[in-house]
Formats: structure tokens, sequence, C-alpha cells
């Protein structure tokens, strides 16, 4: 079993005035981390060597250019009604 935390900054503006309805907005950073690129052949040419190499330098060059993406922006808007 795989446990995952991830940290939330969140900023958050409610109204909800004593009408019936209320507006809320929160804008925020999520961190997960850095994703793992896992890229895997089940096709003819997954035993050709050629094949694997490049496999390999795919997957490289994909965890290089998502390297960057360990925060995430987060934003909810949110309308709210009393009855």
């Amino acid at each position: 079993m795989r446990i995952c935390a991830a940290l939330l900054v969140l900023l958050a503006f409610v109204q909800s005035p004593a009408h019936a309805e209320g507006h809320s907005i929160d804008l925020g950073l999520v961190s997960q981390g850095a994703p793992d690129i896992a890229l895997v052949a089940s096709s003819l040419l997954a035993s050709d060597p050629s094949f694997a190499t490049d496999l390999a330098a795919e997957e490289a060059e994909l965890e290089d250019a998502l390297d960057g993406l360990d925060l995430l922006p987060f934003a909810s808007v949110g309308v709210t009604f009393r009855f």
C-alpha cells in the first residue's frame, strides 16, 4: 500500500451576506512532488534492443520536461444558496 500526501497552500475569500446567496473563491498551490514516468512496451517491438534504447531515452526526456511540475495551481469558485 502506497501512502501519498500533498501540501496545499490556500487563500480563501468567502462572501456570505444576510441574503440567500453567497460566493467563495479559493486559490492556492498544491505540491505533490515531481511526477514519475514509466514507459512500458508490450508489442512485438518490446524485445528489440534499439526500440528499448529509444523508449528509455523518451522516458528520460519526459522526466526532464515534467520535472518543474511539482507545484500545481489550484482554483475553486463556489456559489451558495440558503433556503
